[in-house]
C-alpha cells in the first residue's frame, strides 16, 4: 500500500536525528532490517539496543497490526509509534493499549513502547512545515527516547546536585570513576585504588551519588556498582573536557543536550557546566586519575559496552551478598 508523503517524511526523520546525535559518540547507531517496519536500527550504549518504528498517519485501519508487529518483536526492548493526532487515532490506540494491561500475560509486552503523536495539519510538501516538524521530532527524540532511555533518565537536577557537593574537588569524579570501573567490592583496595583513605568525604560522595542513581548499592550491603546513568554522566564529562581541550575539533551538535541538563534559570548565575569540567580535571591533577587517558583524539568514542559479568564474578562469593541479585539478568537488569 503507497504511504503518504507525511508518513515517508516522519519514517526518515527518525533516522536523521538519531544520525545527528550519534555524531556526539555518547551512543552510535547500526543498520537493522527494516522489512517489517517503517525504520529500525540498533542503538549502542553499554548494550546493544535494538529499535523498531512505525508511522501511522493516513491508514487509520493499520492500528492494531501496526501494534502488534511492536509489541510482540521480543528481541526489541524500544518501541516507537508516530501517530497522526486524531482523535480516532487515540481511541484506537488507547483501546488496544487497555486491553494489554489489562491482560497479565500480555501487559509486560507494554514495556519499551513509546507513542508519540504528531500534529495532524502537517504537510510535508511544504519547506517551512518540514523544517519545523524535523525540529519537533528531534526535541521529543531527544527528551523521551535518548534521555528517558539511553542515556539511564539523566536530568538537570542530578547535574545541579552533583556540581554543589563539596569537598576535595576532583574526588567525587575519582571516586565515580572506580566504581564504574571496578566497582565497590572491597573498601580497603577500592580507598588505596582513588588514592584516599579518609573515610568520611568519601562516604559522602558515595551517598550522594546513590540518592543520584549514579551508582547503585546492593540492598543490606555497603558494595556500589555502575549504573547507565551514571555511566551517561562520565561520558558526558568526558565529551566536554575533549570539548575543553580540543575546540577545533568538535563532535557533534550538543546544544540541545546541554539545553536540557546546564541551561540555568534567569535567577542563577552559577555555570554548572564549568564546574563538572573543572572538577573532572582535578581528578587527574589530584589523583592521578585522567578521564581521557587510553581515547584516540583522532577518533574518539565515548561510550563503550558494560560488561556486567565481571562484577557478578566478583560478588558471588562476597559475605551477606544477595546471589539472586544477579540471577538470569543481563545488561537489561542495569536498565530498569
Amino acid at each position: 500500500m503507497p504511504v503518504s508523503a507525511e508518513h515517508q517524511f516522519v519514517a526518515e526523520e527518525l533516522d536523521s536525528v538519531l544520525s545527528f546525535y550519534a555524531k556526539t559518540k555518547l551512543f552510535g547507531v547500526l543498520e537493522a532490517d527494516r522489512k517489517k517496519y517503517d525504520y529500525a536500527c540498533v542503538l549502542e550504549r553499554d548494550c546493544r539496543r535494538p529499535l523498531v518504528s512505525q508511522v501511522l498517519w493516513s491508514h487509520s485501519e493499520g492500528v492494531h497490526k501496526d501494534l502488534m508487529s511492536l509489541l510482540h518483536d521480543r528481541n526489541a526492548p524500544i518501541k516507537v509509534y508516530f501517530a497522526k493526532d486524531t482523535t480516532k487515532h487515540r481511541l484506537k490506540i488507547s483501546e488496544i493499549i487497555s486491553n494489554y494491561r489489562g491482560d497479565e500475560a500480555l501487559s509486560p509486552l507494554l514495556q519499551g513502547l513509546k507513542i508519540i503523536y504528531l500534529p495532524s495539519e502537517f504537510d510535508a510538501d511544504k519547506q517551512e512545515e518540514q523544517r519545523w516538524m524535523s525540529n519537533y521530532i528531534s526535541e521529543i527524540v531527544c527528551k523521551d527516547l535518548l534521555f528517558a532511555t539511553v542515556f539511564g533518565r539523566l536530568i538537570k537536577s542530578d547535574v545541579r546536585v552533583f556540581a554543589n557537593h563539596n569537598g576535595p574537588i576532583g574526588l567525587k569524579y575519582a571516586v565515580l570513576d572506580e566504581i564504574i570501573k571496578n566497582g565497590l567490592i572491597h573498601t580497603p583496595t577500592f580507598k588505596s585504588s582513588i588514592g584516599y583513605r579518609s573515610d568520611g568525604p568519601t562516604r559522602e560522595i558515595i551517598t550522594m551519588l546513590s540518592a543520584l542513581g549514579l551508582v547503585q548499592r546492593p540492598d543490606q550491603t555497603v558494595l556500589a556498582l555502575p549504573t547507565i546513568k551514571g555511566r551517561m554522566f562520565m561520558d558526558l564529562s568526558k565529551h566536554l573536557l575533549y570539548e575543553k581541550y580540543n575546540p577545533d575539533h568538535m563532535l557533534g551538535d550538543l546544544g540541545s543536550i546541554k539545553n536540557m541538563l546546564f541551561k540555568p534559570s534567569g535567577l542563577e548565575g552559577f555555570d554548572y557546566q564549568q564546574e563538572i569540567v573543572e572538577s573532572a580535571e582535578h581528578c587527574s591533577s589530584e589523583y592521578g586519575r585522567n578521564l581521557l587517558e587510553g581515547m584516540d583524539f583522532s577518533e574518539p568514542v565515548f561510550y563503550s559496552n558494560y560488561d556486567w559479568k565481571i562484577f557478578y564474578d566478583q560478588l558471588k562469593d562476597v559475605p551477606g551478598f544477595k546471589k539472586k541479585t544477579f540471577e538470569d539478568v543481563d545488561c537489561a537488569f542495569f536498565l530498569k
